[in-house]
């Protein structure tokens, strides 16, 4: 597997596209899992940062969206890896789940897409609510 490289946490953190809170939970997360691939760490990041935004999630398509869903200025002109790839890259990681019952990890992976669990975990919970009361 190539090497990815992403944006280090520093630098999303220098561009306010997450905030300090987001790197030292990241940083935290990976020291508890031992995790030192920085693609994972800006995933992290980056969906700690995703609910300030409106949102549940990071796309790995578009890692930096607003509220209105557009992508703001400051996360253009960064070096964001192939989404498949960095997909692909969280999948091999230790911290990285798909969500499964009984799964205790801090990341879930579903659909391109980048969660942290308490999210996913309320996404699935309404899902199941909304379908129940269908």
């Amino acid at each position: 597997m190539p090497v990815l490289t992403c944006p280090p946490l520093d630098e999303l953190l220098e561009q306010k596209i997450i905030s300090r809170f987001d790197v030292q939970l990241a940083r935290c997360l990976a020291r508890l899992g031992n995790e030192e691939d920085p693609c994972v760490l800006a995933a992290l990041a980056l969906a700690s940062r995703a609910p300030a935004g409106g949102h549940v999630c990071v796309d790995l398509s578009r890692p930096v969206l607003s509220s209105a869903g557009e992508e703001p200025d400051a996360g253009k002109h960064l070096a964001w890896p192939d989404p498949e790839a960095w997909e692909a890259a969280l999948a091999d990681s230790a911290m990285v789940g798909d969500g499964s019952p009984g799964e205790v990890l801090p990341l879930v992976l579903s659909g391109g897409r980048a969660y942290l669990a308490r999210y996913w975990r309320y996404q699935s919970l309404l899902e199941h609510e909304i379908t129940r009361r269908a």
